[in-house]
């Protein structure tokens, strides 16, 4: 009976597992500095892109083949002002500044892993990670 629900167990883990991860050709990179949002209109309508200032985290993207069309803000929408606030005792709460985090989609045939790590070597760049989208079983 222990043999069986061990069993079990160890299915349902790994069912679990696969099934709640999609991972897609993407990574989510928190950039220290070298790079902001900036609004532009298209259409009538008010996009966010990514630019890129400092050249030499331009150039270091460039050899990987990431090129500024393939950088776009994870959260276009957040306001900076957002960073602080005031706790109900009056305290000054400083949060993380998500206008800093950017989606980098990658093209077919590109190393993820290998991005991944050359991106974490940058010092503009906080931490890289893969963007992994959940989903219900």
């Amino acid at each position: 009976m222990k043999t069986k629900l061990l069993i079990f167990f160890i299915c349902i883990l790994q069912f679990s597992a696969y099934s709640q991860t999609n991972n897609t050709s993407g990574i989510l990179v928190y950039f220290i500095d070298g790079i902001h949002t900036e609004s532009i209109m298209e259409k009538g309508q008010i996009l966010k892109r990514a630019k890129i200032t400092h050249t030499h985290l331009k150039s270091a993207l460039s050899l990987i083949s990431v090129s500024e069309d393939s950088i776009i803000p994870a959260f276009p929408q957040f306001n900076r002002a957002d960073t602080l606030r005031i706790s109900s005792d009056g305290r000054k709460v400083s949060q993380a500044d998500l206008s800093k985090l950017y989606k980098i989609h990658l093209a077919k045939g590109q190393n993820s892993k290998k991005i991944i790590e050359y991106l974490n070597s940058l010092p503009e760049v906080l931490y890289a990670e893969p963007m992994v989208l959940p989903y219900p079983v």
